[in-house]
């Protein structure tokens, strides 16, 4: 019988959002205590929001150690796609950015107005591990 590995333990993390910030932002939620890597983002909005005119893209991305790097994306919810309510989404990954490699990595939350679509109340989930980086 196998120990326990901290390197395959998951972790989970949530935000909630519930003030549109009336414009594009992109702001730090987020701050890795060691490597690791982002294996699963999650978003729900309890309102509906058409793809036709009202579209807008969520983003968590990481900004580097000082949380003012330029964005590098972890997990995308394209602005083409319905948010039906209270559905859960699942975020695509990038398979560079999911990888944290250094300690103290701030993460940030990319909101991005591409049409008129505003969030009401929106929970954005991640699950990620510590203590390894690289694929596994």
């Amino acid at each position: 019988m196998g120990g326990f590995n901290i390197r395959l333990h998951p972790y989970s993390q949530s935000w909630h959002f519930d003030v549109d910030p009336a414009a594009d932002v992109t702001f730090n939620v987020f701050r890795m205590p060691a490597a690791g890597k982002v294996l699963a983002v999650y978003a729900v909005n309890d309102a509906a929001i058409a793809t036709q005119t009202n579209t807008l893209r969520i983003g968590l991305v990481r900004r580097g150690t000082t949380g003012t790097d330029s964005a590098t994306t972890i997990a995308n919810f394209v602005a083409t796609s319905t948010w039906a309510a209270d559905t859960p989404r699942t975020g695509t990954l990038t398979a560079a950015g999911q990888r944290i490699a250094t300690a103290g990595t701030w993460l940030a939350v990319e909101y991005d107005e591409t049409g008129t679509g505003t969030w009401t109340r929106l929970s954005l989930h991640m699950d990620y591990i510590v203590g390894a980086s690289e694929d596994s």
